[in-house]
């Protein structure tokens, strides 16, 4: 059985696709638009990828989007709004989250860990004890070495009182 060939308008094609075969067409390099609309390379393979979830907040890939079909010259008034709702799809459903191996060498060591928390808590030991302020000490004495010391300060208030004379 032959397969009738498709025509255009049954040719389903990304939005991603659809812009990076209009630069092609007009013979520009990524990073030429890329300094002429002032956005990132990535930005800007994110949007011909379709990888909405590389891209930053909606407002901005939004900003982007329409940065690049303006520059691009295309003027479909439907490629924004089938923008919107393909990235707000994407945020809904985000990728499933990829561990990231972390080198044994690139790691901090246990030891350093412990040392680390140990100094920390040598330094908020120092600055609780710099911060402390000891309580006043009362002593109680009993009735005779007081009377004994008030005698002792009226004598000696009398001999200088003498002296001045």
């Amino acid at each position: 059985m032959k397969t009738k060939p498709k025509t255009e308008q049954e040719i389903i094609v990304s939005l991603g696709e659809i812009l990076r075969q209009t630069r092609k067409e007009q013979q520009l390099s990524l990073k030429k638009v890329a300094q002429s609309l002032n956005i990132g390379t990535e930005h800007l393979e994110s949007l011909e990828k379709d990888a909405f979830n590389n891209l930053p907040e909606a407002v901005y890939s939004i900003g982007f989007f329409r940065a690049y079909i303006k520059f691009l010259g295309l003027t479909n008034p439907d490629l924004v709004p089938q923008f919107k709702k393909e990235f707000l799809q994407a945020q809904q459903n985000p990728p499933a989250l990829s561990l990231q191996v972390i080198y044994p060498s690139t790691a901090p060591s246990q030891k350093i860990l412990w040392i680390s928390i140990l100094g920390a808590v040598l330094i908020a030991l120092f600055f609780l004890y710099k911060s402390h302020k000891p309580a006043p000490v009362s002593i109680a004495l009993p009735e005779a070495v007081i009377a004994a010391a008030d005698a002792t300060l009226v004598d000696q208030e009398q001999d200088e009182g003498e002296d001045t004379l």
